[in-house]
């Protein structure tokens, strides 16, 4: 029988997951929570709903909002950009940039894709990473011509951090709007819904809710594919294991 896929929601940014979610829930509301047997479910949803498009929409309101999420994309381009740069030197004609280069993807790949990591704790990770690579792999840096490429992913950490933190201060004052709680509310009363129609589907073996499975998995499918291509060099398989913000 049919199944409803899974996602990584905490891969979204706080915008996508809004509209994820948005989307779910205009889907599950034209096929109507009574005839997919989830009234009571779709009442906890739809309140945890509300608070999240609330709690969020509050946060797009600051207008530092943007200035983060640029800051945060250029970094993350640097650190995929470096990262690309070091592979494409595991392949150079000159044998020594080659050893070079294959032990710092070696350092690179224990550390992880850190684009994955929170708006807190990426630029952190990067600077302690960066600071290993300068005490254990300066030389093959050196070698293979990456130190601009370090100064600049630092640059941008620290630039990320200082803009964050204006943001930060600037939100002190305002009511305490707890994305991240809101987030994990929502995702748990989506998952609640999602294996009750699992389950019967599964037991019936009749197919009752495929048309619903299969227009759900559709959307599932859109957002992961934002996932994926915001990877990079990552495969549509990987899975992350911290959350987005």
């Amino acid at each position: 029988m049919k199944q409803i896929s899974t996602i990584f929601f905490r891969s979204l940014p706080n915008d996508e997951h809004l509209q994820f979610q948005t989307d779910v829930k205009a889907l599950i509301d034209a096929n109507k929570p009574s005839a997919l047997r989830i009234t009571n479910l779709y009442v906890v949803y739809d309140q945890a709903y509300t608070t999240e498009k609330v709690t969020i929409e509050t946060v797009l309101a600051n207008p530092l909002t943007k200035v983060i999420k640029e800051a945060d994309t250029f970094r993350d381009m640097l650190e995929h950009g470096f990262y690309l740069f070091v592979e494409s030197e595991t392949m150079h004609f000159n044998p020594s940039h080659r050893e070079a280069a294959g032990k710092i993807i070696h350092l690179l790949d224990q550390y992880g894709d850190l684009r994955d990591l929170n708006y807190s704790k990426k630029s952190s990770n990067i600077l302690t990473r960066n600071d290993e690579l300068r005490n254990t792999c300066m030389g093959d840096i050196e070698t293979i011509g990456g130190t601009e490429w370090l100064n600049a992913i630092e640059a941008a950490a620290i630039d990320f951090n200082t803009k964050y933190n204006t943001r930060s201060m600037h939100e002190a004052g305002k009511s305490n709007h707890n994305v991240g709680a809101a987030r994990i509310q929502i995702d748990s009363a989506l998952d609640a819904i999602v294996k009750q129609i699992n389950a019967v589907n599964w037991v019936n073996g009749v197919g009752e809710y495929d048309e619903f499975i299969d227009q759900m998995n559709h959307i599932i499918k859109h957002y992961k594919g934002l996932i994926v291509a915001r990877k990079g060099r990552k495969k549509a398989e990987d899975t992350p294991t911290t959350p987005e913000k």
